[in-house]
């Protein structure tokens, strides 16, 4: 039996949440959930959850705050960019000079957005976008 070639137009994207917040974890979920364009949303909060999460799912998208319970973004960007070359990276940060300076965007991060300046709706949109750029 052979699959027919899969239609561009009904992909779903999936996408990894990795928030230590459980509000801020909870509302990202509800809107990646409500929306048509994304499939499954997993979730971590902790970079070696993260790392586990992403070696055990086919990834296209990952938000990833840059303060964690035990660690940074730092400590498993460079291992999901391993693991998945090309799903999009978001990092949030509460303070982005700090995460600039630390090197995110040099260790795997496509885009690094500032917490108190982002509204959640408009994280799906940019995450399920398909102009979003490729990695």
């Amino acid at each position: 039996m052979t699959r027919a070639p899969e239609d561009p137009a009904r992909r779903t994207t999936s996408v990894l949440l990795v928030e230590d917040n459980d509000d801020i974890r909870f509302l990202l979920r509800f809107w990646f959930e409500g929306d048509s364009r994304c499939g499954p949303v997993w979730e971590a909060t902790s970079p070696p959850e993260a790392i586990e999460q992403a070696r055990a799912r086919q990834l296209d998208v990952m938000i990833v705050d840059y303060m964690l319970t035990g660690g940074t973004a730092l400590d498993c960007l460079v291992e999901l960019r391993r693991l998945h070359p090309h799903a999009w990276i978001v990092v949030f940060t509460a303070n982005r000079a700090v995460a600039v300076e630390a090197g995110v965007l040099t260790m795997g991060a496509d885009v690094l957005l500032e917490k108190l300046q982002v509204v959640v709706e408009d994280v799906v949109e940019l995450a399920l976008s398909p102009d979003r750029p490729a990695s």
